[in-house]
């Protein structure tokens, strides 16, 4: 009998640069105020804020963040557990635990994963996911669906998706 084995095992050396991806800027705790034309227009809390060399992508984790009007006042607040925000193209991705109200709509959504397009001023949902809404004021509404799309332009929303809730009116 003639038994032959071998074994190849790649140990590297210390040598040899690793595929470690580390960011370019890691912030913990950090706050950003955003300025136009003088007033605050926007501010966001973050545990944490990274970006990656090459990539002009800001990473977050547990944020909050108020937008505001030209008088001051806060226009719609929200929170999220993940964000990817391109300033860029104004591409903002939400992710896990997102709420956000419309102060001025009387109007809050919530669900797991929304992108925002600043350019568009668009918020919508992934065609099998979830949103909920809830709106206060001379009509109520409390309805939950999937295929969820906004516009800020017009202010309407619609859901592709299946639908269910209550809406009351006054009247």
């Amino acid at each position: 009998m003639f038994y032959v084995c071998s074994c190849s095992l790649e140990y590297g050396s210390n040598n040899q640069e690793q595929d470690i991806i580390i960011p370019e800027y890691s912030f913990l705790q950090a706050e950003f105020t955003q300025y136009e034309s003088g007033k605050a227009s926007m501010t966001m809390i973050a545990a944490g804020i990274e970006q990656y060399r090459d990539d002009d992508v800001l990473y977050g984790t547990d944020i909050t963040f108020s937008v505001y009007d030209d008088d001051g006042s806060i226009s719609a607040d929200g929170v999220c557990d993940l964000l990817s925000a391109d300033t860029n193209t104004e591409s903002y991705i939400l992710s896990g635990g997102i709420s956000v109200t419309g102060h001025k709509e009387q109007l809050s959504f919530t669900g797991e994963r929304l992108r925002w397009n600043g350019e568009s001023e668009q918020l919508t949902g992934a065609t099998d996911d979830v949103v909920s809404i809830v709106r206060q004021g001379d009509s109520r509404v409390s309805v939950v669906g999937s295929g969820f799309a906004a516009s800020g332009v017009s202010r309407t929303y619609v859901f592709s998706g299946a639908v269910s809730g209550v809406i009351e009116t006054d009247e």
